[in-house]
This record gives C-alpha cells, structure tokens and sequence, in this order.
C-alpha cells in the first residue's frame, strides 16, 4: 500500500473552515490543530485494527443521557408515551 499524504492539521483546519464559511482566527489555530492532531492519532489507532467478517457495526448507539432527553422532549409533546416509557425504564432498573 502506498505512504498517504502526511496530514497537516492546521493546513487542513484552514481549508475547512473556509470550505465551510466558518470563520477561523489565528489565535484559535493552535488549539483547533492540536486537536485535530489528536483526533487522527486516535483514528490511526482505529484503522490499525484487524477486522473479521464477523464484525459488524452496532446499529446504533444511544448515550444514557441522549435517552433521557428524547424521553423528556417525547413528554412535552405527548405525556402519555412518556410516563410509559419512563415506567417501562424504572421496571427494567428494579432490584429483583
């Protein structure tokens, strides 16, 4: 497999705010690379990572706190759903 491009953070983080409209200052550009830096570091980790056939991507992934607001934002909207849902959570967290 050939080298790729060495990655340039902060070559990359001007071109894509620009590509963008997002106003970038100068003072932000360090951090903004650094973390860009870090970001493709972790990805390197990632891609490095033999993978089977037998892996598979999770079909979703929902954070414990993204399921409380969706359940609050459904309550605003139709409390009955919601006092459902909740009941159906407070059960399945029940000492047995």
């Amino acid at each position: 497999m050939p080298d790729s491009p060495r990655f340039e953070p902060a070559e990359y983080a001007r071109a894509a705010a620009a590509a963008i409209g997002l106003p970038l200052r100068d003072q932000h550009l360090p951090g903004v690379a650094l973390n860009l830096s870090l970001a493709a570091r972790m990805a390197q980790i990632v891609e490095a990572l033999p993978l089977t056939p037998a892996d598979e991507a999770a079909p979703a992934f929902v954070a414990a706190n993204a399921a409380r607001d969706v359940t609050s934002a459904n309550a605003a909207r139709d409390p009955a759903s919601a006092n459902a849902a909740r009941d159906v959570t407070v059960a399945k967290a029940a000492p047995k």
